[in-house]
């Protein structure tokens, strides 16, 4: 998997390291209640890396939502904001993803 860049307002950020986890948001997602068992976490991370390092290489994270703990910003999928409002590579985070469950 290539490198993932983070930019904000067009401006480059931070780049994830080379075949480390990912993620998506849950509407970009083709996720189905009906035929896929999951349940929403909802956790503390110090950063966007600290919340990908507890998935294997190359894996994609599947998010709800993405909260700057500080200032209380929160994005989804349907977000419509310039930047983040809050430092996503340094700031407490309070990440809501899908943990799919079974096979």
């Amino acid at each position: 998997m290539k490198p993932f860049k983070f930019l904000s307002n067009g401006d480059y950020l931070f780049e994830l390291p080379e075949n480390m986890a990912s993620w998506i948001w849950d509407g970009h997602a083709f996720i189905d209640p009906d035929t896929q068992d999951f349940e929403l976490v909802t956790d503390y991370y110090d950063g966007i890396v600290d919340f990908l390092s507890q998935f294997p290489s190359n894996y994609n994270a599947v998010v709800k939502s993405i909260q700057g703990v500080a200032s209380q910003i929160e994005h989804t999928y349907n977000t419509e904001q310039d930047g983040w409002g809050f430092n996503i590579q340094r700031d407490m985070l309070r990440i809501t993803w899908y943990r799919f469950l079974g096979t």
